[in-house]
C-alpha cells in the first residue's frame, strides 16, 4: 500500500515586530522578539511542542502567503525563519510560499519596487529551487516537482504595483495561458497536485463582510486546474477556513495561522493543517490545530472549522444516510462505535463540513444519533 501524501499547511501569519505593543494593538500573536517561554504564549515554540509529542513528520509545508504583517521587513524576515523552523522540526524536504498582499509593498512604504525585499529575503524564497524563484518573479507563478507532489505556486498579487492596483486581485490572460500550457505536461503523471495561491479563486463572503478581493479570472484558474488532474487548491487571504468545490474539484481556504484580524466577528480561530491525501483515488483527511495563548495548539470539539474533515467523495447524503441507517439498524447493539460504523463506510472520513453537517440532519431522521454530531468527531452512533 502507497503511503498517503502528508502536507502541512501555516498561513497567513502577519508576523511583525512587537515593539512592545500588546497583541490586540497588533492584530497577531506571532512577533519577530516574541520569547521562547512561555511556550503557550509563543504559536511556533507551541506548535513545535505538538509535533514533537505527536511525532509529525510531512512531504511539504506550504505557505500560501501573508508571512509579513503590513509590509514589516522585521516581520518577513522573522517569519520567513519561523516557517524553517517549522520545517525542519517537520523533517519536511520542501518548504514553498507564495505572496500574499501584506508581503508586497503596493504602497511603497519601504521604497520603489513593490517586491525589492520579497526577492531579497533569502536565497530559498519561495522556494529552494532558483530556477523555480526565477519563473515565479518572471511568470507569475512556477512549479516545483517531487517525486511524490506537483506543486503550482501562483502570484495573485503581482498586479499589486501601487495602492490602486492592490484593491483587486487577478492573474492575467497572459499568465493564465502559460499556467494552462505548463499543467498540461503534468496530466496524468500519477502525482498529486496542488495548486497554492494567496487570494480566493471562490467568492468567500459571509454575513459580515462583502467579497471584493477573489480572483478576478480565478473561474477559468478553477476550469483549468480541475481539467488537468489537480487534486486540491490551497489559499490564504481569508481569515475563515472554509472546504468546498468547484464542481469536482476541492478549494480549501486555510485561515490563519496567527492573525486576530477579523476572527471575532467570524468566530473562527487560528489554524494549522495537516492534511494526508491518498496517491491513488485523491482522497484527503484534514486535521486541524486550533490555537489559544493559554493552552497553546490543541483539537477538540466545538470549533468553527471542524478538526477533523475531509474532501474526495461527492454523494448523495439522503442515499447516504439511509445505506449508513440500514445496516445500523441490523446491528444487535443500541450503541455502536463510530469507529465502527466508519470501518463499514470509510466514505465517512472524506466528507467536507457541509456534506457532515447534512449526513448528520439526514440520518437523524433515522432516530440515529452521533454522538457528539458532526461535523464534530463521534464516539458513537446511538439508536433511539
Amino acid at each position: 500500500m502507497v503511503d498517503k501524501v502528508r502536507i502541512a499547511i501555516v498561513s497567513d501569519l502577519h508576523c511583525r515586530y512587537g515593539d512592545g505593543k500588546n497583541v490586540e494593538e497588533l492584530d497577531t500573536y506571532l512577533t519577530s522578539d516574541l520569547l521562547y517561554l512561555p511556550i503557550v504564549r509563543n504559536p511556533v515554540e507551541a506548535l513545535k511542542k505538538v509535533i514533537d509529542e505527536q511525532k509529525i513528520k510531512v512531504d511539504a509545508l506550504i505557505c500560501p502567503g501573508d508571512i509579513a504583517d503590513r509590509v514589516n521587513l522585521q516581520g518577513l524576515v522573522s517569519g520567513w525563519r519561523y516557517l524553517t523552523d517549522l520545517k525542519i522540526a517537520m523533517g519536511a524536504p520542501i518548504l514553498a510560499a507564495t505572496i500574499g498582499n501584506h508581503d508586497i509593498d503596493s504602497r511603497k512604504l519601504n521604497g520603489g519596487d513593490p517586491v525589492d525585499q520579497l526577492k531579497r529575503l533569502a536565497r530559498d524564497f519561495p522556494t529552494a529551487s532558483l530556477e523555480a524563484n526565477s519563473n515565479f518573479w518572471a511568470n507569475h507563478f512556477c512549479i516545483i516537482s517531487t517525486d511524490r507532489l506537483d506543486i503550482l505556486l501562483i502570484n495573485s498579487c503581482h498586479f499589486h504595483l501601487d495602492a490602486e492596483q492592490a484593491k483587486e486581485s487577478k492573474i492575467g490572460e497572459t499568465t493564465l495561458e502559460q499556467i494552462k500550457t505548463e499543467i498540461a505536461t503534468l496530466k496524468r503523471n500519477g502525482k498529486i497536485k496542488l495548486a497554492i495561491c494567496h487570494h480566493h479563486p471562490l467568492k468567500h463572503s459571509n454575513m459580515d463582510y462583502k467579497d471584493l478581493d477573489s480572483i478576478d479570472d480565478g473561474d477559468k484558474l478553477l476550469k483549468e486546474l480541475q481539467a488537468n488532474d489537480f487534486a486540491l487548491v490551497i489559499h490564504g487571504h481569508k481569515h475563515d477556513p472554509r472546504l468546498g468545490y468547484s464542481n469536482s474539484l476541492p478549494v480549501f481556504a486555510a485561515g490563519s495561522f496567527s492573525s486576530i484580524t477579523n476572527l471575532m466577528n467570524t468566530g473562527a480561530e487560528n489554524t494549522f493543517h495537516l492534511i494526508e491525501i491518498e496517491p491513488s483515488s485523491k482522497k484527503g483527511l484534514i486535521k486541524s490545530w486550533i490555537y489559544g495563548p493559554q493552552v497553546g495548539w490543541v483539537q477538540k470539539d466545538g470549533t468553527y472549522f471542524p478538526c477533523s474533515t475531509g474532501f474526495g467523495v461527492r454523494k448523495d447524503m439522503k442515499d447516504f444516510a439511509e445505506e449508513c441507517a440500514k445496516w445500523l439498524n441490523a446491528q444487535v447493539e443500541a450503541f455502536v462505535t463510530y469507529d465502527k460504523l466508519v470501518n463499514q463506510f470509510p466514505d465517512l472520513l472524506y466528507l467536507v463540513p457541509d456534506d457532515q453537517r447534512e449526513f448528520n440532519e439526514r440520518i437523524t431522521a433515522y432516530s440515529i444519533n452521533l454522538v457528539p454530531a458532526l461535523p464534530d468527531t463521534p464516539k458513537f452512533a446511538i439508536k433511539q
